[in-house]
Order: C-alpha cells, then sequence, then structure tokens
C-alpha cells in the first residue's frame, strides 16, 4: 500500500468521543459493480477482532423473508465489501492518517467467510468477519467498541440513543459517522416477533423470542449495521444499574460504583433498520443485543451459501 501526500492529521481538541472511531464505512460489491453501501464496526472476542454488520448486507438477501434485495437479479449478489478504514501515518512528531479502501472477499473457495448466530442463523440479522488484519495494525483509528469502557447505564424505554452510521453514504472528514439519536422503544430484555406474511411464513415459521429490542429513530439507507450507544443522566450503581441507589451506599463501601448526576454511555447493540413493511410504518428499527454479538462471535459457525437453490428456507 502506498501511502501519498493526502493524509490528514487530527484537528485542535482531537476527537469528542471516542465512540466516533469506532464506526467505519462499508460498500458493498458485486465484482467491480457497486450494489450499496453500509455500515460496519470492530469486535473483539477472546482476543480476536471481527467486522460486524447485517447479514442482509452481506447476503444481498432480507434477513427474514429471504427475497433477494436490489434489483432482484439471479446472478448478482455481494461477493466483496471495500471497507473505508484510515491507516496510521508517522509524520514525525506527529501521527497522521491516510485514507484507504480495502476490498475484503466475502467468499474463500466458494463458500461464506462469515459467522452467523449458531441457533437462529439468518433469522438473526448480524454476522461477524475474521478481522486478524486490523489487529496487527500498529496504531489502529478504530477500537474494539466492545472494549472502550465498562461502564453498565440504565437501559430502558426511553432512554436516548444514537445510532452512528452512513446515512445515503454520507461522512465527515476521516470517515467518521453521523450521530442519528432516537429512543429505547420497547423493554431491552424481552424478545420481539416479527409477524410475516402467510407464504413467508409457511417458509420460515413464526419469527419469535428474537433477542433484540425496538429503537424509535428516523435512519436512512447506509446505517445497516450500525453500532448503537445509549446515553443516561443521572444517579445509577455502574454494578446494578436498574436497582434503587440508597442514601447510605456510600456508607457502606459503595460509593466507588455510584454514578451521580453523571452522563455516561453503554454500546447496547447493532442496527439492522427497518427491515419489515410493519415496523417501517411505524417508524421502529431493530436493535440486536449485544450479547447476540458476543455468541456469534464465540460459535464461529460460518454461514451456509445463500443463493443455493436450498437457501430461501435455509437455517444458516
Amino acid at each position: 500500500m502506498t501511502i501519498g501526500a493526502n493524509f490528514d492529521t487530527l484537528p485542535e481538541g482531537g476527537i469528542r468521543n471516542i465512540y466516533s472511531r469506532c464506526p467505519f464505512k462499508i460498500e458493498v460489491l458485486d465484482g467491480d459493480r457497486l450494489l450499496g453501501n453500509a455500515t460496519a464496526f470492530f469486535v473483539e472476542n477472546d482476543d480476536e477482532w471481527f467486522i460486524i454488520t447485517n447479514g442482509h448486507v452481506v447476503t444481498g438477501r432480507h434477513a427474514f423473508t429471504r427475497q433477494r434485495l436490489g434489483d432482484g437479479s439471479p446472478d448478482g449478489y455481494p461477493r466483496r465489501l471495500r471497507l473505508h478504514l484510515p491507516v496510521h501515518v508517522e509524520l514525525g512528531e506527529h501521527d497522521g492518517y491516510q485514507p484507504t479502501r480495502l476490498s475484503y472477499d466475502l467468499y474463500a473457495d466458494g463458500q461464506p467467510r462469515w459467522y452467523v448466530h449458531p441457533s437462529l442463523g439468518h433469522r438473526c440479522d448480524v454476522v461477524a468477519l475474521e478481522a486478524r488484519f486490523y489487529k496487527e495494525q500498529k496504531v489502529p483509528w478504530h477500537p474494539a467498541i466492545n472494549r472502550i469502557s465498562d461502564d453498565r447505564v440504565p437501559v430502558m424505554p426511553g432512554v436516548p440513543v444514537f445510532i452512528l452510521g452512513y446515512p445515503k453514504g454520507i461522512s465527515v472528514k476521516l470517515g467518521m459517522p453521523i450521530w442519528k439519536s432516537g429512543y429505547v422503544a420497547s423493554e431491552p430484555r424481552f424478545p420481539i416477533t416479527i409477524e410475516q406474511d402467510s407464504e413467508a411464513a409457511q417458509q420460515q415459521g413464526l419469527l419469535d423470542g428474537l433477542p433484540a429490542f425496538f429503537v424509535d429513530s428516523q435512519t436512512r439507507p447506509g446505517m445497516s449495521g450500525s453500532p448503537i450507544v445509549a446515553q443516561y443522566t443521572g444517579t445509577w450503581n455502574r454494578n446494578d444499574p436498574y436497582g434503587t441507589p440508597t442514601p447510605d451506599e456510600g456508607l457502606q463501601g459503595n460509593l466507588g460504583n455510584l454514578v451521580r448526576g453523571e452522563t455516561r454511555s453503554e454500546f447496547i447493540g447493532c442496527y439492522s433498520g427497518r427491515v419489515q413493511s410493519r415496523e417501517l410504518d411505524a417508524g421502529l428499527g431493530i436493535c440486536w443485543r449485544k450479547d447476540v454479538i458476543d455468541t456469534i462471535c464465540a460459535a464461529r459457525l460460518l454461514a451456509a451459501h445463500p443463493h443455493t437453490e436450498s437457501a430461501a428456507g435455509g437455517d444458516n
């Protein structure tokens, strides 16, 4: 890779929020043909790095109905991703970053390279791809989002969330994302049910008990695969965010766990967009919980090919 003169240095004050450095834009391609844009981010699991995005991004199929997305061409489907990743450049006393576009093949020897949920398969619209190449970066621009902080905040209906992605492909300097605001719109620990039309239901069965919750936000195409960060202001126990802090908690030696009148953030999951007509009409999007990502990365179950004859009804 050749580093040219077109590099970027950090402006005064640097990055004001570390989460701005987490997402990156991806372009979805069939050969050299651009099929669309989406969002991805890195996580770390068992000392390995993974790229996280949506299943429908890498398969070109609707996660629930399995219908082909885009123009529906039977021969065209995603075969590689183009990752927009700044690469570190040493500039004497200063550090700079060179905007780069790296190609990532989605198939090896004709088989998918992404991991799916071990029990839900494609019904969970989140996938993971190995990213050893980025772990080896000397000074990586993007941190693993699940290793930024151990803070836990109360995540409940009405709590503000931010979906960090690239609506209509829009980004700012160094490829940083747009922060789209919204709110938690359902109880996060209660699974959701997706109601399908009768034909899809006959093929897929009832999509019940999905480990996700709804968010209310005006997102746009290009934000599929975005990380979601919850933001809470108040007083709570960081180790037990859903308990009720007591006035004498500090006297019992727990003062270090008590957050008093502060605003803090927590990474809570992966956005997959308003993928059903009913949710679209209601203005609701889906957030897959972050424990889903941990499960996928730990299991490392490779997907079945999404474009074989059995793809429409397969489990993964």
